[in-house]
């Protein structure tokens, strides 16, 4: 390919630190990652999916020494499991916890996967009971 031979030409002829420099030693780390792209039209070219699911943790890194105990960062580590799994399902974690909050003081422990994100939507889309019937029940 044209594009690599020029790039193997142009590397002992740029200085490392220069900015031509890094982008040729850049594009040179990833040339079998942009091949397997190229050749692959299917594949996304960027991670930021992935990255943006990873934000809140890199953002609240330094929130997490001070959680208390490893039992409170055990805590935090569950919530931001649940929103994560909220926000991957198209949920809104608000809603999501009010509900499974009002409903779990009274739910049988053989009752508790209900709560699963999933399950839950689910719950949600076919109409079962919501925090409103459960208010209303009452």
């Amino acid at each position: 390919m044209a594009l690599k031979k020029w790039l193997d030409e142009q590397a002992p002829l740029a200085l490392p630190k220069s900015a031509l420099g890094e982008a040729i030693d850049y594009c040179l780390n990833r040339w079998d990652a942009l091949c397997l792209f190229v050749e692959h039209g299917n594949m996304q070219i960027d991670n930021n999916i992935v990255e943006a699911g990873m934000k809140p943790v890199a953002i609240g890194r330094s929130n997490w020494l001070f959680a208390g105990s490893v039992e409170g960062g055990q805590t935090a580590a569950t919530y931001m499991t649940l929103i994560q799994t909220c926000h991957r399902l198209s949920i809104d974690p608000f809603e999501y916890l009010k509900d499974v909050f009002t409903r779990l003081p009274s739910t049988p422990i053989s009752q508790i996967d209900q709560f699963l994100p999933d399950r839950w939507k689910k719950a949600q889309e076919s109409g079962s009971v919501t925090s409103a019937d459960f208010r209303k029940a009452l």
